[in-house]
């Protein structure tokens, strides 16, 4: 009666979000760097978090 359960991990990867957090905040504020757009609160707000 010996049983063997074996464990495996289901959380999820958080570095894709992560990264898409990253580089939609980089690539707006490099645009707005650029001059295409002005910078308004959202955009802010992004770069501040």
């Amino acid at each position: 009666m010996n049983q063997e359960i074996r464990l495996q991990d289901q959380t999820a990867n958080p570095a894709p979000l992560g990264l898409l957090g990253f580089g939609m905040t980089t690539v707006l504020l490099n645009i707005h760097n650029a001059g295409l757009f002005p910078i308004n609160s959202m955009i802010l707000a992004m770069g501040i978090f």
